[in-house]
């Protein structure tokens, strides 16, 4: 039984594979359709090309290997904004002080 779902399951990822060829080429043909400029079409041809790599299996290894390796982490945008308070109407509310009140006053 588990090598029938195996089978069906490699059917289905190389039926997603083929779609997504043919909506790339349907992308590509629309674009020159409507703009029948070369930049836009090139532009079309890149990201087509970016997620036919990305849903290859060399693409799948390679983005498993990008996600699971240290390098992710330089990625990473800090939560916290660097301004100090949040002005909230006429009132200023200190950001890192938990929401304690700074008081009324310009914006410095």
């Amino acid at each position: 039984m588990l090598d029938w779902l195996t089978g069906l399951t490699n059917e289905g990822i190389t039926l997603m594979r083929l779609i997504v060829v043919l909506i790339a080429i349907v992308s590509i043909a629309t674009v020159w359709y409507k703009t029948q400029a070369l930049v836009p079409v090139l532009g079309a041809i890149l990201v087509s090309g970016i997620a036919i790599w990305a849903v290859s299996p060399a693409g799948i290894t390679q983005l498993e290997q990008w996600i699971g390796s240290d390098t992710a982490a330089a990625f990473v945008v800090p939560l916290m904004s660097r301004r100090r308070w949040l002005r909230v109407g006429r009132e200023r509310i200190d950001i890192r002080a938990g929401g304690a009140s700074v008081g009324g006053g310009e914006a410095t």
